[in-house]
């Protein structure tokens, strides 16, 4: 269980993201662009809501109803190729490329990470030791580069190596000189310049 705390309602958090399945892709973004090879979507563009939503009715290639964008931004979008008819007289769709989406939002059930010790090329022989991809997914959602992380019980030192590898300053105390070792030595062999501990 990993608990958030700030000190107040300004704090960072930084969406992750992780790639479709292939079956989600195959089903969804089923359609390929001759020219290009791209991979997409059609969407509906028609405004959720009507007027209460404050959507706006117009007629856009010969039909009319409430859209999802004013009519300058339809226009835009359709001469750029973002939006189709694919037959005279139907809605028209918007087109959603797959290179051009983030992925399905990390949620926050995370059963893709295996402990450190199940992944015997991580573990450094430290009791508590927490899997790289664990802290550096942390330390990347609640910080940007250049932000100084502080672990004030960094064990094996897991959370300054995360730090070192996503652009962070960092700080680590431990109370437990092997501990200490262990961290100091993953520093090292990260050639990072020495810190005290």
């Amino acid at each position: 269980t990993i608990f958030h705390y700030s000190k107040s309602a300004k704090f960072t958090w930084n969406p992750m993201y992780e790639p479709y399945p292939e079956d989600y892709i195959k089903k969804y973004y089923k359609y390929v662009e001759s020219k290009t090879g791209r991979r997409y979507a059609l969407g509906d563009v028609s405004g959720p809501g009507g007027a209460s939503k404050g959507n706006p009715r117009y007629s856009f290639l010969g039909v009319t109803r409430y859209y999802r964008f004013n009519k300058k931004k339809m226009t835009l979008l359709y001469r750029k190729g973002k939006v189709v008819q694919r037959r005279k007289g139907l809605v028209p769709l918007q087109k959603r490329y797959l290179d051009e989406m983030p992925g399905i939002m990390l949620q926050d059930i995370w059963n893709d990470i295996k402990s450190a010790q199940v992944l015997k090329k991580e573990d450094v022989g430290y009791s508590t030791q927490k899997p790289l991809k664990l802290l550096e997914r942390i330390i990347q959602i609640s910080s940007n580069p250049k932000d100084i992380v502080l672990d004030c019980m960094c064990g094996s030192g897991t959370t300054l190596v995360a730090s070192h590898n996503l652009g962070r300053k960092y700080i680590g105390i431990d109370s437990n000189s092997k501990a200490c070792q262990i961290a100091r030595k993953r520093i090292k062999n990260r050639s990072v310049p020495e810190i005290e501990m």
